[in-house]
């Protein structure tokens, strides 16, 4: 899971992005990232979920996600063509 802060003068934001699927891809970008910046990284501290657990799909993951949530708030379903309208 990789999290990201913002704070600027009235408001805050974190983000978090969960790799369910096919790490390869963000393995790649961040591997040339870093080797472009003259940085040691080591690959294998980036993957996917289902690295760790096969067969895990996104699904699951947004199951399991919201499953949690809903333990701690109310949740109400809404559409992105509606958010920000």
């Amino acid at each position: 899971m990789g999290t990201a802060q913002r704070v600027v003068s009235g408001g805050w934001l974190f983000s978090s992005v969960i790799v369910v699927e096919d790490s390869a891809p963000i393995r790649k970008v961040l591997t040339d990232s870093y080797a472009a910046l003259g940085l040691d990284w080591d690959p294998a501290t980036a993957g996917a979920a289902n690295d760790l657990v096969p067969g895990l799909d996104v699904a699951a993951v947004e199951q399991a996600l919201l499953e949690t949530y809903a333990g701690h708030a109310t949740l109400e379903t809404a559409s992105f063509s509606s958010l920000g309208a």
